[in-house]
């Protein structure tokens, strides 16, 4: 039970706790579908592209024992919206980290909800994250401005589609759906 103010409601009409999350307030489509509306870059992209797509393209990346890690990295968003990490680092500056805490807490739930261990060593996700991060920013962000990563990491030349809420969505699903059957 929610004894508190700090709840949303999800898309499929559960009461989502951002302070205690439980495993019981996680379902799927209340990731895809708000994922498959989150534009990245704070929407200052040149067209939509969802949060959902990258989390594929980010999945795709990785070796089938990490894929699924990668298509979840960015589930917490589902349910506190996609922050710019610049501003994400203002906010944990500010709060001493509360807002990293309680996306961290979130994403646990929601990997133990799927029977996922929530103490996998992400750094492989990571680093394709910021792989991904520079081939979107050189193919959606103009005019391209010089990122201190773009030294480390390089384009992969992974083609992006900018699919429609909808197709975003279901592709997110399909390929969610197709890693836990196997």
């Amino acid at each position: 039970m929610v004894d508190n103010i700090y709840w949303i409601q999800t898309y499929t009409g559960k009461r989502f706790d951002l302070l205690n999350p439980d495993v019981d307030m996680i379902c799927l489509n209340d990731i895809a579908r708000p994922l498959s509306k989150l534009c990245r870059y704070t929407g200052h992209s040149d067209r939509f592209y969802s949060v959902a797509e990258h989390s594929i393209h980010v999945s795709n990346i990785l070796s089938s024992d990490l894929a699924l890690y990668g298509l979840l990295h960015d589930a917490a968003e589902a349910y506190i919206g996609d922050i710019a990490k610049p501003f994400k680092d203002i906010l944990n500056l500010l709060t001493g980290g509360q807002v990293s805490h309680i996306e961290h807490k979130i994403h646990r739930v929601i990997l133990e909800h799927f029977g996922i261990d929530p103490d996998y060593n992400n750094d492989a996700v990571k680093t394709a994250d910021m792989f991904m991060l520079v081939s979107e920013h050189n193919k959606l962000l103009k005019p391209k401005l010089h990122w201190p990563q773009d030294s480390e990491y390089i384009d992969l030349s992974i083609p992006l589609y900018c699919w429609d809420s909808d197709i975003a969505c279901d592709n997110f699903i399909d390929m969610f759906t197709n890693m836990i059957s196997r």
